[in-house]
Order: structure tokens, then C-alpha cells, then sequence
């Protein structure tokens, strides 16, 4: 678990802008969950990926 990076665009972990494509990417260590048109789209597509996979650790804490 670690803190959200300081050059954060978005304002959520695992979530990033992407240039190429001109929209939003979601993001779970090295899985990509996609692109979406909000930030907001992404950063629930990567809370329900990580509610799915409990068995990745991850906590309630995770990216705060």
C-alpha cells in the first residue's frame, strides 16, 4: 500500500491520463483495467477490480 504520488493529475491511485489515447486509464499494479472518459469512471472501475481480487492485499487504506 503506498501514498498517492505527488504529480498526481487525477486525484485517485491507479488512475492516469493517457496521451495517446486522449482518455482516462485504470490501473492495478501491472493489470490495465481500461479507458474511460472520467476520472471518476476509472477510479470506480479499479475500486470494484479490487473489491473482485481480494487475495491482492490491497486495504481501505490503500492510495490515501
Amino acid at each position: 500500500n503506498t501514498k498517492m504520488h505527488s504529480n498526481n493529475t487525477s486525484g485517485y491511485t491507479g488512475v492516469s491520463w493517457n496521451r495517446n489515447k486522449a482518455r482516462w486509464q485504470a490501473y492495478v499494479m501491472f493489470v490495465r483495467l481500461g479507458y474511460f472518459n472520467t476520472p471518476e469512471e476509472a477510479h470506480t472501475a479499479r475500486q470494484n477490480y479490487i473489491i473482485a481480487h481480494p487475495e491482492l492485499g490491497f486495504t481501505s487504506r490503500h492510495g490515501t
